[in-house]
């Protein structure tokens, strides 16, 4: 029998193919059993991947992949980082979920690293995006409510993109995105994107929020000019609206610094 020579992995670990799923049948097979179990609203990759670790996805028969898609911008520390390993394997003998209705230990400790990078800002933890987005709109409207005599109108940039619920693809900047769910929600409207300019002239008494990406990553990778983003927030400021940025975290080696210190104190999605 020949063997497999074993490769080290990002992690210094061996991805031999007794670390795989199998063969093309069970390729085969997965690839019937998602047609007929799963709906078609995604086209999935032919290839399943059967090991991953680091940057690096193995196929079925081996082959090996550069990932560059990274859950979409979700595994920012590779696959399998054995810090991320180790964390998951230990929370999961202690405990794995108990709702916001009580007090979680960890939660509290991401808030307070949370907090002290962003300069005093509290956190509100969703399961999405979407939801953090849509948690926003929802804050933007109780205050224009309470404090703008029902104002409940979101300004947000074309070739935006902050979700896929029925409200945050209304405030998404892309038609594709929206044509297929119209009616949308109605009170969003976009202008172009690092134009200070054209957010003013879109501000009415109506308008309660404007909707930012301090780098666009959906629509291209355009970032958001410091002057722009200082810019939104004096304006919002003066006209005592709220604003939000919708920009993925990443870790760097100055968290948020350097995006973000140009738009302090803006809400974060």
């Amino acid at each position: 029998m020949r063997r497999t020579r074993a490769r080290r992995n990002d992690y210094g670990g061996d991805s031999a193919n007794d670390g795989f799923l199998g063969s093309n049948i069970r390729a085969a097979r997965l690839g019937g059993a998602r047609k007929q179990v799963l709906s078609a609203h995604l086209q999935a990759l032919a290839r399943h991947g059967a090991r991953c670790a680091g940057v690096r996805v193995w196929d079925a028969n081996g082959k090996v992949y550069l990932d560059l898609v990274a859950g979409i911008a979700t595994n920012v520390l590779g696959h399998a980082h054995p810090n991320v390993v180790r964390a998951i394997k230990e929370q999961a003998d202690k405990l794995i979920h108990v709702s916001n209705l009580y007090i979680n230990e960890r939660q509290v400790e991401l808030a307070e690293q949370l907090y002290n990078v962003s300069g005093g800002m509290r956190s509100f933890f969703s399961n999405s995006g979407a939801e953090a987005v849509e948690g926003a709109i929802k804050l933007a409207r109780k205050f224009g409510r309470q404090n703008r005599g029902g104002a409940f109108h979101v300004i947000s940039m074309d070739r935006s993109f902050h979700g896929r619920t029925l409200a945050t693809t209304a405030a998404t900047g892309q038609q594709k995105y929206q044509d297929t769910w119209l009616p949308l929600p109605e009170g969003f409207m976009q202008v172009p994107f690092n134009d200070l300019d054209a957010v003013k002239a879109a501000t009415t008494d109506k308008t309660i929020a404007v909707l930012v990406e301090a780098v666009q990553g959906e629509g291209g990778i355009f970032p958001a000019s410091p002057d722009y983003l200082q810019g939104l927030r004096r304006w919002c400021d003066e006209q005592n609206l709220i604003a939000g940025n919708t920009t993925a975290l990443r870790p760097t080696s100055r968290p948020w610094q350097r995006a973000w210190r140009a738009a302090c104190r803006l809400v974060r999605c």
